[in-house]
């Protein structure tokens, strides 16, 4: 069975603090994946090519938008790894916003995200996501505040 991990470390934001270390973690996962993990794929999210080193790496000052995490995250969970063994990694400011009944929910934030959760990914809708996938397992791992808001 194959294996498939999205790699993601987010270090720019427009509205939080810079966050260099997700990036450099999200990085360093990636290839530790890719040494010992036996995985067939490890897509990283923002990514930049490395010319010289022929691959990419997980960029340090490359912002990633909300739509393009959320397309990653459907065609990851949704296409690339449909019923194989999955990994998704997440390095990057989370938060919690009191809904309109005062329940605190979860957010993924994004470089493009505002504190009120406008852009940023609902883990509600992640978890609603999962749901729809197909796969023979998943591992989640969110490296950021609030990531127990996911259960």
């Amino acid at each position: 069975m194959a294996r498939y991990a999205l790699v993601i470390g987010i270090a720019i934001y427009d509205n939080f603090p810079n966050l260099t270390k997700a990036a450099t973690d999200a990085e360093a996962i990636a290839r530790l994946l890719e040494k010992h993990g036996k995985f067939q794929d490890v897509k990283r999210f923002p990514a930049r090519w490395i010319k010289d080193e022929s691959r990419f790496e997980v960029a340090l000052d490359k912002p990633l938008k909300s739509n393009e995490l959320r397309e990653a995250l459907k065609t990851f969970l949704l296409e690339q790894a449909h019923k194989q063994e999955a990994l998704i990694y997440f390095a990057g400011h989370g938060f919690e916003v009191a809904s309109w009944t005062g329940e605190k929910e979860g957010y993924l934030a994004t470089s493009d995200c505002t504190s009120n959760g406008q852009n940023a990914i609902l883990l509600d809708d992640f978890n609603v996501l999962i749901g729809k996938s197909d796969l023979s397992n998943l591992v989640v791992l969110l490296d950021c505040c609030h990531a127990g808001s996911i259960l």
